[in-house]
């Protein structure tokens, strides 16, 4: 058994880098910038830079801060269009002070249909703080910035899933409060929080959508086939569906992006006619946000599909 002596004090001192780590995730202070002023990002399209305005940000424990735009070199456009992405990383083995924390570009994949890369965020090596992203397409063109920057705030709960809470980058008077990756935003509706439709901005109240549905699906008489975000940050379904002759492919409907799950998930439902002996039919939403039919069904045999459920929004890195 060990213990470690109160710190600081006049006889022990916050010294090392998980000194510091340790006493901020202790008393829930979160990783981010100070305000909407700080790191504003912007390209410098000459000279193919993202650059981040003046600022300063804590980073699980460090303070790093700019008086002036700093840029970032831009690796060269690659044969096909890909989402690169800015992160602030700090680096627990760095051996200079200047690569503590700094600037970094995460390079996605070219491809036709490009995805957002990743960030890192490991307990012992790297943990990196989003800035932005942006397209770059293969004839060189920077475009479509999208701001990822997140406030320093609160860490409300931690249940497994940390929450934390902080102003709104958009619009301050309106709460973000963030659960692992995602960042959901809550806004007063009658004098209850409740959660904000995706990507309206300033935020109104979520509510049910209905879904576009694609090859042949169709909805039953109770007319029933919604979707929504719910205030704990969760995919909710209520889908009353026919299914036969006429339907070409099990892919229902797409979830457009603010809706769709960082990894796929299932929701059991109920069948009513072409389901195999022993099996129970299912749906499942993608992390490109389509809802489809698997389990085994077969959809080619008139009947009714039943899928009410809900899935996760968040991951926890």
């Amino acid at each position: 058994m060990a213990t470690f002596d109160a710190r600081p004090s006049g006889f022990t001192q916050l010294t090392t880098m998980a000194d510091w780590e340790n006493f901020l995730s202790t008393v829930g202070v979160a990783d981010g910038i100070d305000g909407a002023n700080s790191f504003v990002p912007s390209f410098d399209v000459p000279g193919r830079n993202i650059v981040i305005g003046a600022g300063q940000a804590t980073v699980r424990g460090q303070l790093w801060r700019c008086d002036a735009n700093v840029p970032t070199a831009i690796p060269a456009a690659s044969a096909q269009n890909r989402i690169d992405r800015l992160v602030l990383r700090l680096n627990r083995g760095a051996t200079s002070g200047p690569t503590v924390v700094q600037p970094v570009v995460i390079t996605g994949t070219p491809s036709g249909s490009p995805v957002e890369p990743p960030y890192t965020r490991t307990l012992a090596g790297l943990w990196d703080l989003p800035v932005c992203s942006w397209l770059s397409t293969s004839a060189g063109a920077l475009s479509t910035l999208t701001d990822e920057r997140q406030y320093a705030g609160l860490n409300i709960a931690n249940n497994g899933t940390p929450w934390t809470v902080s102003p709104h980058t958009q619009d301050p008077t309106y709460l973000k409060i963030q659960q692992g990756n995602s960042a959901p935003v809550f806004v007063n509706q009658n004098g209850f929080l409740v959660p904000a439709m995706p990507g309206s901005s300033p935020p109104v109240p979520e509510t049910w959508h209905q879904f576009t549905l694609i090859n042949g699906w169709a909805a039953t008489s109770a007319n029933v086939y919604h979707y929504r975000k719910n205030i704990e940050n969760w995919l909710e379904i209520i889908a009353y569906l026919n299914y036969g002759a006429s339907v070409t492919n099990a892919n229902i409907a797409s979830i457009p992006s603010g809706w769709r799950p960082p990894v796929q998930h299932v929701i059991t439902c109920a069948g009513t006619a072409g389901v195999p002996a022993g099996a129970t039919p299912i749906c499942a939403v993608t992390s490109g946000g389509t809802l489809f039919s698997a389990g085994g069904l077969t959809i080619t045999t008139a009947g009714s599909l039943n899928c009410v459920g809900k899935i996760p929004l968040f991951s926890v890195p």
